[in-house]
């Protein structure tokens, strides 16, 4: 996993429009037709046959800023962003009946929202004002403080408020009205003719055909294509955790030709999601395992961790985490990645206003970039140890992080056998310590510029290599801060001019530093104690009767 790239899928690779549309359609579709709340008085309730249309209908009824404040939110499924507006307006509809007649919602109880009868009996009474939704109400209590699917289960606790009668389960993310929504949802993105294919049966309202068919890439195909060939001839695996289904996943991106770029094997769906959970909910724990809970990302690492979290005696092992990357355009893909221990990487393509932007900084990604198409260069540039060593000056946490990784990618070490330990006294103050398999003692490794005499017997190689990175590391950034400062001669103000190295010869340390560059190798070997490592595969040092010794 040292090399894997888990992506979400929309707003990211895919376009996530057409499923809006067809959020913004089912809620169109609840409040107008005359088979559920039956705001307009009509008789025929014709569905859109066009994109254009679609597209039209969807944003008058449930505009993008609404869904972008629900994104924000790590309300990430669009199955939950449709459901969430619609129970909000249906709150909303059931407040302002009972504020104009009083006691007239007693007639309405239970609220059973999702039966056919109690729709009749609302569609009686409604009195609903048609707009979109003031979607400042999360940010004061019952939902202060709430995201992704607490924020949903929190829709009790408002109505409750809002209507002054005691609301349990009528509108929490377990509510039947939530299968109610997604199955007319399903009938607006599928079409008639697909979702008969899929459900053995036909769509309550027929003729609609299919938000899916609408599709239409985030990004240029051939850059997107570019992209991921460039990241897999860098050596990564390519995965996906989604909250499609695997057949809406699957279909854009065969129809892009991008499917096969994509490891079966590291592929998270819904219905991966919906799987897990029905094995906890076997076991008496409800647990929702969709983003941003780190249940996708995890099972598209590694298949064992379904077991893991359903079956823990079936386990054999923990899992390791940390050694991938996740990129998301949410909140709930940052949280749900950072919840993984993977580094996490958000892209802006999903986020189209001020305050989602603000709501994703506030994730604290440990990177930021503006699409996908930047993802190999930054990348190459956080696998470099000059990056690391800047980093380590301000961004502390996240520059273990990255060294911890390099140590993973370069030298094949768990990274649960290194242990950093910082020393004040160093200006590039990773240390640590690691234990190789089968051996308890613990070994030190320093990366410290301020140790210029070291041991280069085949012993000391763990030593060596780890100072003479930091060495490198250290020199590169104090060029950086002085090269415009016209310090021309910064090595020799900088380091000690000799050094002692295994009893050998003094040199310059300019000198030495262009022999190590030219006769130095590093080559991959394994150690007699199993661990796979790069070290240097041979060091020469002039004898001390040498000419050049002098």
């Amino acid at each position: 996993m040292n090399d894997l790239i888990i992506f979400d899928l929309d707003g990211v690779i895919t376009s996530e429009e057409a499923y809006w549309d067809a959020a913004g359609l089912t809620l169109h579709e609840l409040m107008y037709s005359p088979r559920y709340w039956g705001i307009r008085a009509s008789k025929n309730y014709s569905p859109a046959t066009t994109a254009e249309e679609s597209r039209y209908i969807s944003r008058s009824t449930l505009p993008e800023s609404e869904i972008m404040v629900y994104k924000a939110r790590s309300i990430n499924s669009n199955w939950d962003t449709c459901y969430a507006a619609v129970c909000l307006r249906l709150i909303d509809a059931l407040a302002l009946l009972q504020k104009q007649v009083p006691g007239t919602i007693s007639d309405l109880l239970p609220l059973r929202p999702w039966e056919s009868d109690w729709i009749a009996a609302f569609r009686e009474k409604i009195t609903l004002r048609a707009g979109s939704l003031d979607t400042s109400l999360f940010d004061v209590p019952p939902f202060l403080g709430y995201t992704g699917l607490e924020l949903i289960n929190r829709f009790d606790v408002y109505a409750s408020e809002v209507l002054e009668i005691s609301v349990e389960g009528i509108f929490s993310r377990y509510s039947p009205l939530w299968a109610f929504c997604r199955d007319i949802f399903q009938e607006w993105y599928l079409g008639e003719e697909l979702y008969t294919q899929t459900y053995g049966h036909a769509p309550a309202q027929t003729g609609k055909p299919g938000c899916i068919h609408f599709e239409r890439p985030l990004l240029p195909l051939e850059e997107v294509r570019v992209t991921l060939e460039r990241l897999r001839e860098q050596g990564n695996i390519l995965g996906f955790a989604t909250g499609r289904v695997r057949q809406e996943a699957e279909y854009p991106l065969k129809m892009y030709d991008l499917l096969h770029y994509f490891d079966e094997q590291h592929i998270s769906t819904y219905d991966d999601v919906e799987r897990a959970e029905a094995k906890l909910r076997a076991r008496g724990e409800q647990t929702l395992l969709s983003k941003p809970h780190s249940f996708p990302f995890l099972f598209a690492a590694k298949r064992d961790y379904e077991n893991a979290i359903t079956r823990p005696e079936a386990c054999s092992g923990s899992l390791r985490h940390g050694s991938f990357v996740v990129v998301g355009d949410s909140t709930s893909d940052i949280l749900g990645g950072h919840a993984a221990g993977a580094l996490t990487v958000a892209v802006l393509t999903g986020v189209r206003t001020a305050e989602a932007r603000t709501l994703l900084a506030q994730s604290e990604p440990d990177f930021t970039i503006e699409d996908m198409r930047q993802l190999p260069a930054l990348l190459t540039e956080i696998d470099s140890l000059a990056t690391i060593q800047h980093l380590q000056f301000t961004e502390r946490k996240k520059a273990e992080r990255l060294l911890l990784g390099w140590f993973a990618r370069h030298m094949q070490l768990a990274t649960e056998s290194v242990t950093l330990m910082p020393r004040a006294v160093s200006l590039n103050s990773f240390n640590g310590i690691y234990r190789s398999d089968g051996d308890c003692s613990p070994r030190p490794v320093t990366t410290s510029s301020n140790h210029y005499e070291y041991c280069m017997k085949k012993s000391s190689r763990w030593s060596f290599i780890l100072w003479y990175i930091g060495r490198s590391c250290l020199t590169s950034y104090v060029r950086s801060r002085w090269a415009t400062r016209g310090i021309s001669a910064w090595k020799h103000w900088f380091l000690p001019r000799r050094v002692s190295v295994n009893g050998c010869s003094t040199f310059t340390r300019r000198r030495l530093l262009e022999r190590r560059a030219k006769r130095m190798r590093l080559l991959p070997f394994t150690s007699s104690s199993g661990i796979a490592s790069a070290v240097a595969d041979s060091v020469t040092i002039t004898p001390a009767n040498s000419s050049d010794s002098q």
